[in-house]
């Protein structure tokens, strides 16, 4: 059985008119997929708090706050999945996201 990943918030920023929005959007869903499909029953429930600052062709900038993670097989399959969702985004994509999930059984 997989996990479920529930919002507690989302905030984006770019600006007036840009189309980066959509592409942070569709990047946060993403990741949402991917936790509750690379996840199981095994794996430990934990809260995920994820800054990320986008600048066209520069590397991504990011800050990710774990608590009630200490299973380390646990922590390597988060940190696989959010380093796999991070290389597919959009190199023009210019903002920030920061996003708040819990993620428990399902």
């Amino acid at each position: 059985m997989s996990k479920k990943v529930v919002f507690n918030g989302i905030e984006i920023l770019t600006s007036e008119g840009d189309s980066s929005a959509q592409s942070m959007l569709g990047f946060v869903e993403t990741i949402i997929s991917d936790l509750e499909s690379g996840l199981n029953q095994t794996d430990e429930n934990f809260h995920l708090s994820i800054k990320l600052d986008f600048s066209p062709k520069h590397l991504i900038k990011h800050s990710f706050s774990v608590t009630s993670l200490t299973n380390n097989g646990t922590r390597a399959k988060v940190m696989r999945i959010l380093k796999k969702s991070t290389s597919s985004l959009d190199a023009n994509v210019s903002g920030m996201v920061r996003f708040d999930i819990q993620v428990g059984d399902g």
